[in-house]
């Protein structure tokens, strides 16, 4: 019987920072950009501004445990 093997693929060391700003940069309308961009700057501190983006596909507990945890700490936002 055979064996599965992943195949390689090239880390292309895109930083954390450069690809939340360039996934802000899609966004026109200004209230959505301004709450995807709330999220993206505290996991930018978080992980770090030079965290290679690839190298985060690999620990997706890590990640989705980011998110459980910011999701349990903040607050809704409430319109005024």
């Amino acid at each position: 019987m055979g064996s599965v093997r992943m195949l390689p693929t090239p880390v292309t060391g895109v930083r954390l920072a450069d690809a939340a700003k360039m996934f802000l940069d899609t966004f026109v309308m200004r209230n959505t950009r301004a709450t995807y961009a709330a999220a993206l700057v505290r996991l930018v501190a978080d992980f770090g501004p030079d965290t290679n983006v690839a190298l985060l596909a690999g620990e997706p507990d890590r990640v989705a445990g980011w998110f459980t945890f910011v999701g349990a700490t903040s607050r809704p936002r409430r319109s005024t």
